[in-house]
């Protein structure tokens, strides 16, 4: 058997939630709110960067077959370069399997 015990307006006044307590939990919740708000943004940041990429890379496997050679300076080194040209610049090769 339940027991239903009433309380008196009195009671109802010395329950009532502390107002530091209340703006406590409200600052954290903020805190909390903030702090996933930049993870997401961070998150799109590296999705719009990531795209960014891609679209360059699309530009350039656009404008690649155009010419089948490119004239270029070719690392030698980590101070050194030299003339060099890019042959079959019209050609990709994609490695099947590698998770592409």
């Amino acid at each position: 058997a339940a027991l239903l015990v009433m309380s008196s307006p009195a009671d109802a006044e010395t329950k009532r939630p502390d107002p530091a307590a209340v703006e406590a939990m409200a600052e954290k919740s903020k805190e909390m709110y903030d702090a996933e708000q930049r993870k997401i943004e961070n998150a799109l940041k590296g999705i719009q960067k990531y795209d960014d990429e891609l679209s360059e890379l699309d530009g350039l496997l656009r404008t690649l077959p155009d010419e089948v050679r490119h004239q270029i300076q070719v690392p030698f080194g980590n101070r050194a370069f030299f003339p060099g040209h890019l042959e079959h610049t019209n050609e990709i090769v994609v490695l099947l399997g590698a998770g592409y």
